[in-house]
């Protein structure tokens, strides 16, 4: 019978492996427990939320006694809404400091711009976003206007979303 295959950095592992028996006929070379954690784990869903971390994805403070449940802190979006992450609160968070957008990070960023691709699929891949305080313009790679989207802060937060075809136009 095999034994586990699963990478380990502690001292009860074998030559950095697991070194545990493996299930018998499986396909998978590993042992119950490492099993069970690569398959049965739930697969986080970065459509909703981030998972716990202690750096926040957004202004990059560092939490030293506890993590933030859902990778933000409260100072950036509230529990609530970081748990069900959508396009109006990321774009209530960067109109209210958009300087936040060079701060955050990556994952926050890809985010941001899969959901303005979501409304708008003609948009190129390598789109970049301007971020002031009443709008952001979305630029192309040589600093051309394709789109902007407006803020309407009096009306509960709604957005426009404009073309640039000569003049912009509503879409």
């Amino acid at each position: 019978m095999p034994y586990c295959l699963a990478p380990l950095n502690n001292s009860f592992s074998v030559n950095g492996i697991c070194g545990q028996k493996s299930i018998p006929n499986s396909k998978l070379i590993l042992c119950q427990f490492h099993y069970d954690l690569l398959v049965k784990s739930k697969k986080e869903n970065p459509l909703k939320s981030f998972p716990p971390n202690k750096i926040c994805l957004i202004c990059k403070t560092k939490n030293n006694t506890n993590y933030y449940k859902h990778g933000v802190c409260s100072h950036c979006i509230t529990n609530t809404e970081a748990s069900h992450l959508n396009i109006s609160i990321l774009l209530k968070m960067f109109s209210n400091s958009p300087n936040l957008y060079k701060l955050c990070d990556i994952k926050i960023k890809k985010l941001l711009k899969k959901f303005i691709l979501e409304l708008d699929d003609t948009l190129p891949n390598n789109f970049q976003l301007i971020i002031c305080k009443n709008y952001i313009k979305i630029i192309d790679e040589y600093s051309y206007p394709l789109r902007i989207i407006e803020f309407d802060k009096e009306d509960y937060f709604t957005f426009s979303f404009y073309k640039r075809d000569g003049n912009l136009t509503f879409v």
